[in-house]
């Protein structure tokens, strides 16, 4: 998972002045502009040029923006993945007068039916 300096980072960039990402994530844009001043001591380089009214990336910071946007699309990627192979549960319901072996009966035709079908021969 990426850091949320990392995602702050990002949504900058994305959407220019420090005021506009700040509303788009929930912040004041002091807080935006600290938690980018926090990344760029962690890594010890100058991301952004903050000298007009729209942050500018250095050279680092392209190179950086690149890479994480990368890492960002394939962990979203992953994600996406991973999640739709997430087991699926099913309820069933029986009305009227069964009886509990019907009930077992059925419910392990149901399981030997997803049994193949998730581990075909």
């Amino acid at each position: 998972m990426l850091d949320k300096k990392v995602l702050y980072f990002i949504k900058t960039i994305e959407c220019g002045p420090f005021s506009s990402a700040a509303r788009s994530l929930y912040l004041s844009q002091p807080e935006l502009s600290k938690q980018i001043t926090l990344l760029e001591k962690e890594l010890g380089v100058k991301l952004l040029n903050r000298s007009g009214y729209r942050p500018v990336l250095t050279q680092e910071g392209e190179e950086y923006y690149a890479a994480v946007c990368a890492l960002k699309n394939e962990y979203d990627r992953l994600v996406k993945g991973l999640s739709s192979r997430q087991l699926r549960t099913i309820k069933i319901g029986f009305t009227g007068a069964f009886e509990n072996r019907e009930i077992i009966k059925s419910i392990g035709t149901i399981k030997s039916g997803i049994t193949a079908w998730m581990y075909p021969l």
